[in-house]
């Protein structure tokens, strides 16, 4: 909408739901991080309260805003405002395909189960999927995932953790102790950022795990540790930097340990932005937090430091929120790390 020259617009998405609404005194708080409005059933609206925040820093990042227009029981309309973006002129062709999937490995065949209990979560595994060479079973509640699993025996199975009738933690022991299905591989899969409910998934019989949100790429590649995987022939090898940062006996090299003017800034001045920033979760601060890091780390040559925040800035460029906070969470370890080499050029 609103065209300002032949070359760009100002772009405008309003999207409008039939829900609830949202009171106007949640209204100013709901862009923040971890909240999400009071009085409304968890089970039924699953999330971690980070949705909005992330889109609201995203919008911003780009010169836009997000603003949201609500009536209690009349539904919320949700406008985003993004000036100045670039008009492709009439005949040129755009590569409209992401060119991340050139790199994604190519499944083998089988079967799969999808067991979620709202429709827009299966129909994007579905897309994700699309293309591949899988058969794909659905069930909107664990009774159901299991006995589309006795009768069709998949290759894998992608289990939601909140689903009505019976949720996915008790699907998953009920096919792990049946001797049908117990060999089966399982992954959970879950919006909660609750560290007691992630905890308890790493307890529980699943074979892996899957935190939402995820893209494409990383559905596929742990989807290919189970079924089966291939990488494709066009394709370009190259590796991009890993969320966590694994540190080896033999990357601490003998010599000076680091300076105490150094680990105070990593204790203190550097904590406390990285605690900041952690808890806000906006996308600039965290890009901030990334620099200061990586220039420490190339001022002082100690190489894990340099490397953890190329790996974050990496991800922060590709907007990759799921494996931003993990090497977000990454951060504290890294610093003990570094205190218990004693090490400079780590």
């Amino acid at each position: 909408e609103s065209v300002q020259d032949e070359e760009s617009i100002n772009l405008i998405l309003r999207i409008e739901d039939t829900g609830p609404g949202i009171h106007p005194m949640a209204q100013k708080d709901i862009f923040n991080s971890f909240t999400q409005q009071s009085g409304r059933n968890a089970k039924l609206y699953e999330g971690s309260g980070l949705g909005l925040s992330i889109s609201k820093n995203l919008a911003e990042r780009m010169g836009g805003s997000i603003a949201v227009e609500s009536t209690p029981g009349a539904g919320s309309i949700f406008t985003v405002c993004i000036p100045g973006v670039a008009v492709c002129p009439e005949g040129v062709h755009v590569e409209t395909r992401n060119p991340v999937d050139r790199e994604l490995t190519a499944l083998g065949s089988g079967t799969i189960l999808v067991a979620d209990d709202l429709d827009v979560n299966r129909n994007l595994i579905r897309e994700f999927i699309n293309g591949e060479r899988i058969r794909i079973l659905e069930a909107d509640n664990g009774r159901s995932a299991i006995e589309l699993a006795q009768k069709y025996r998949p290759d894998l199975i992608l289990m939601d953790i909140k689903m009505p009738i019976m949720d996915g933690f008790e699907a998953s022991a009920q096919l792990k102790s049946n001797p049908v299905t117990s060999g089966i591989p399982v992954i959970a899969v879950t919006a909660s950022g609750m560290k007691e409910e992630r905890d308890r998934i790493l307890r529980s019989p699943f074979d892996d795990h899957l935190f939402r949100p995820f893209n494409r790429r990383a559905l596929l590649e742990l989807m290919g540790r189970f079924i089966g995987c291939g990488r494709r022939e066009d394709t370009p090898t190259h590796e991009a930097p890993k969320a966590c940062l694994i540190v080896k006996e033999s990357e601490a090299l003998s010599g000076g340990g680091i300076i105490p003017e150094i680990q105070r800034m990593l204790r203190n001045e550097l904590m406390r932005q990285w605690e900041e920033a952690r808890r806000r979760q906006r996308i600039t601060e965290i890009e901030e937090f990334a620099n200061r890091i990586k220039a420490v780390g190339d001022d002082h040559q100690i190489h894990l430091l340099s490397k953890f925040g190329e790996s974050l800035l990496f991800h922060v460029s590709g907007f990759d929120i799921e494996s931003i906070q993990v090497t977000m969470e990454s951060y504290p370890a890294l610093v003990a790390t570094l205190e218990q080499t004693g090490c400079n050029n780590v």
